[in-house]
């Protein structure tokens, strides 16, 4: 289940959640050029909640983004968060 940043332990662990991992990669995707048949990826560590409060009980994980350029030419990526 998609969460947003949390604090665990106590307040003292800060955890990205996947809702920035995704603003995240829209951030810093937006604006680049993908070459003709390239691709542009990230992979980042996320804390995902598996139903419980994610405060408390979680896992860490890793998400990774791909944005694939099919076009027969360089392709300029829009930064679109939806």
């Amino acid at each position: 289940m998609a969460v947003n940043d949390v604090k665990t332990n106590n307040g003292a662990v800060q955890r990205i959640g996947y809702n920035t991992a995704v603003e995240s990669f829209c951030n810093k995707a937006g604006g680049i050029t993908v070459g003709a048949g390239a691709y542009s990826s990230m992979a980042t560590r996320v804390w995902l909640d598996y139903g419980n409060n994610p405060e408390t009980t979680g896992l860490n994980g890793w998400v990774y983004f791909e944005i694939h350029n099919k076009q027969s030419s360089a392709h300029v990526v829009d930064r679109v968060f939806i």
